[in-house]
């Protein structure tokens, strides 16, 4: 029975809204366009301000919020997890971001919505929008001449997302301290009862995966292709925003009946080309009576270099990798635990599922701690091996010399060995606010690193040979 009351709820606020013949105007969209790096995992783009000039929201309640949803456009996805879903029997849990509404007129004004009025209630890397939740009616936001009111063309009330929390509580931190904004800052807290920036402001940066995206970099009128985003609002239960799994399938909700006058253009598509070379010697290694379940180590000297036609695109934390093919015994050795399992490299790597690799697998005094995906392990007797090492720069080193000490097993197939040859430049060193008050992990100034893939070589790295001189 406690389930069918806020069903009939929206049922009613659907049918009361079917009596309309067109969306209600709720306003303006403003974006800033940043532009983003075309086939990056994690680039920044815009921030969007929403500019509310109407009683756009008048049923929104707890009890029957309604939801903006904020598509991206042509296969674009968001590259992190800001908001998870609601279920803490799958180990997951939502800590919604409550957003500051601000007055936004010549003349001035004061919200006096709740500081729950809007929150953030779903963000997840890998799906292409965000949810927005509404659940106080527009018409208790501003204060009026004569109490709550709504707001109107001369009276806006604004919000904005993609913003890191330094510059949040600079945008909002005074107008709280004047009671103007329902919040001093972007924040989970709620209630909201200890204002305390450094501690709680929150950054909503918009990370977006470009990878898949039919982002064009060529020149149309005005440069590359734009990102856009989309806005709609639907009224639905709660769950089926905040808990679902599956992403939520629009044709399923009630759509609520507003709209804004403009889209919204976050990103300007642009595209890195970056070239890395990279020469070694070649070995030659006997496998001559060596049994299957053993090695013969064999170590290469290496010199690398990578270069990009946009300034400032190599930096620190540019990825290295080395990779034999995956059907040759040959590879580098995996590091133990001393308990026979593996040594975690997330720390290395910022990747889960990696581990790490013995020292001198590939070393240099530019590059850190050598690791390797777990998904290009093989075992040899007892020893565990990967196909691939990679390694990333510890400054900014456009060429430097390495050696790898890699191996092959035992009746391993003869020949000659090749290894592939992949840099990854990123566009920046850290994502670390430089105000010291705001670098909690849950205040980013800028998104990434993201990477750039630079060309692909190979070269030839050993001759597996059995009993040459015999």
């Amino acid at each position: 029975m406690k389930r069918l009351v806020p069903i009939l709820q929206l049922l009613v606020t659907a049918a009361l809204f079917a009596l309309a013949t067109r969306p209600v105007c709720a306003g303006e969209l403003h974006a800033t366009l940043r532009s983003v790096l075309a086939m990056s995992h994690a680039d920044q783009a815009g921030v969007l301000s929403f500019l509310i000039d109407a009683d756009a929201f008048p049923t929104a309640t707890p009890e029957t919020p309604v939801f903006i949803y904020v598509h991206l456009e042509d296969g674009a996805v968001l590259a992190e997890t800001l908001v998870d879903l609601d279920r803490p029997e799958l180990g997951r849990f939502s800590h919604p971001i409550f957003v500051p509404l601000e007055p936004y007129s010549p003349m001035g004004g004061v919200v006096v919505a709740p500081p729950d009025t809007l929150s953030i209630v779903r963000w997840i890397q890998g799906e292409s929008g965000y949810w927005l939740r509404i659940q106080r009616p527009s018409r208790t936001w501003l204060l009026g001449d004569e109490g709550p009111t709504a707001p109107g063309p001369l009276s806006r009330v604004r919000w904005s997302i993609g913003i890191s929390a330094s510059r949040s509580y600079l945008n909002y931190g005074i107008l709280y301290e004047q009671q103007q904004v329902t919040l001093p800052y972007h924040t989970r807290q709620n209630p909201f009862d200890t204002n305390d920036a450094s501690t709680f402001a929150v950054s909503t940066l918009l990370c977006v995966d470009l990878r898949e995206a039919r982002l064009e970099t060529s020149p149309r009128t005005r440069g590359g292709s734009r990102l856009i985003q989309l806005v709609s609002a639907f009224t639905a239960v709660p769950e089926q925003i905040t808990a679902s799994e599956a992403v939520p399938d629009l044709d399923q909700l009630i759509t609520y009946p507003i709209a804004f006058t403009n889209e919204a253009f976050v990103g300007m598509g642009f595209g890195v080309a970056c070239q890395s070379a990279a020469d070694s010697d070649r070995v030659r290694v006997d496998l001559c009576g060596l049994p299957a379940d053993r090695t013969v180590a064999f170590d290469s000297q290496w010199s690398f270099s990578v270069s990009c036609d946009l300034a400032g695109t190599v930096h620190r934390l540019t990825r290295w990798t080395l990779a034999f093919p995956a059907e040759r015994r040959v590879g580098f050795l995996v590091a133990d635990n001393g308990q026979g399992g593996f040594v975690d490299a997330e720390a290395a790597s910022d990747r889960k599922q990696t581990v790490m690799l013995v020292s001198g697998s590939f070393s240099s005094q530019a590059l850190g701690a050598a690791y390797a995906d777990r998904a290009n392990l093989f075992q040899v007797g007892t020893q565990w091996y990967a196909h691939t090492a990679e390694a990333r720069t510890n400054d900014r080193w456009f060429s430097f010399d390495a050696t790898t000490r890699a191996y092959a097993a035992g009746q391993a197939a003869l020949g000659t060995v090749s290894a592939t040859v992949r840099s990854y430049p990123t566009n920046r060193e850290t994502t670390v606010d430089d105000e010291p008050n705001f670098q909690g992990p849950d205040q980013p100034a800028f998104c990434g690193p993201s990477e750039v893939l630079a060309s692909t070589t190979e070269h030839d790295v050993v001759v597996l040979e059995a009993c040459p001189n015999r």
